[in-house]
């Protein structure tokens, strides 16, 4: 595990809801020096601590922990498209064919994420 690119999300994930480290370090239960140890990558938080934040900015731990850059959760992805669904729902142009070429790429690894996920081939 990268503990920088830990720390980067986990500051990033902080700015992007305009918190202080104070303010989430108060939200954690956790002193704002620890926080700053895990932002930097000097010390890596606890299982329960990652969890936490995972809940808090509603993310995977796979993306807190770099494994997936895909921050939105699964279950969100699939309530979207319908549990029983196995594509997304149709456009008049088919289910991709309206967006730009980034946001394809990031729905083919969205849906090889909860393929795996779901242990389907």
């Amino acid at each position: 595990m990268d503990n920088n690119l830990l720390g980067s999300r986990i500051a990033r994930l902080r700015e992007e809801k305009e918190l202080s480290q104070l303010e989430l370090a108060k939200m954690l239960n956790i002193s704002n020096t620890t926080l700053s140890q895990y932002e930097s990558g000097k010390r890596v938080p606890s299982d329960e601590i990652k969890k936490q934040m995972a809940d808090f900015f509603d993310v995977s731990i796979d993306y807190l922990l770099g494994r997936t850059n895909i921050k939105e959760l699964a279950d969100k992805v699939l309530d979207r498209y319908g549990k029983y669904s196995a594509s997304p729902p149709q456009t008049q142009n088919g289910p991709y064919e309206d967006l730009p070429p980034e946001a394809k790429k990031e729905m083919e690894k969205v849906m090889e994420f909860i393929r795996y996920k779901y242990g389907i081939k």
